[in-house]
């Protein structure tokens, strides 16, 4: 039954992120995009470079002041960027404070899956992805 199937595979994602220490479990994203899945999967956004859900939206310098001192007050290691959103600021992030730049695919369309080398031909694989993904770089 499908929804078996579905709740089979939340909770061996609910699982592969228990695996993390809850310590590790704060996201910086390039913008307001792992909302639903950060509540959902226990994870905490500190911050993200671009306010708001948009990629056209700016980044300002008052924000990444914030950012900065979010990342270093949460200890993060990893900042996320979105496939298609600039990365030029979490690079400069990056070197300042020697964070890893990891950037990720938060939309499922799968020919675009499949042409990116994704593998996720699916949404549950997709989604399988991101979830080891994020994990597998917090880890570090």
């Amino acid at each position: 039954m499908l929804s078996e199937r579905l709740l089979t595979f939340d909770q061996n994602m609910l699982d592969l992120v228990e695996t993390l220490p809850s310590d590790r479990r704060f996201l910086v994203t390039g913008h307001e995009s792992l909302g639903y899945f950060a509540e959902r999967y226990g994870f905490e956004i500190v911050g993200t470079i671009i306010p708001g859900l948009s990629t056209a939206a700016e980044v300002s310098a008052a924000n990444l002041s914030a950012v900065k001192d979010a990342i270093e007050r949460a200890g993060v290691r990893v900042i996320f960027t979105e496939l298609g959103t600039s990365s030029s600021s979490a690079r400069v992030l990056s070197d300042e404070l020697n964070v890893e730049v990891v950037e990720i695919s938060t939309h499922f369309i799968p020919e675009e899956a499949l042409e990116l080398g994704m593998g996720a031909d699916t949404y549950l694989k997709f989604i399988e992805m991101l979830v080891t993904t994020i994990v597998s770089a917090l880890e570090k």
